[in-house]
């Protein structure tokens, strides 16, 4: 299955609204079938949302991972983003 993937440079301006928009890729990534992928792009949002400690990212990035089932193999990586993520917030 072909899907087309966009990678956004999160270092401008924009990086916010284009963290929150890879993450609705994800979720559209995902219903092709493509979780793994879908999950990649989450997980580089989710860096985005550390960076600039923007709760709406991670709860965007949160509610995706939520929608995915509990034991998901393709979710490891986004597991670990998350994680990071919790663990910024406790410093």
């Amino acid at each position: 299955m072909f899907a087309l993937v966009v990678r956004f440079d999160l270092k401008d301006e924009a990086a916010k609204p284009r963290a929150v928009a890879q993450v609705e890729q994800a979720h559209a990534v995902a219903r092709t079938g493509d979780v793994e992928g879908g999950c990649a792009l989450a997980a580089e949002a989710s860096g985005a949302g550390l960076r600039y400690r923007s709760e709406r990212i991670t709860r965007r990035v949160r509610d995706y991972r939520a929608g995915l089932p509990p034991r998901t193999r393709e979710a490891c990586a986004l597991d670990d983003a998350l994680a990071a993520l919790y663990r910024q917030d406790d410093r």
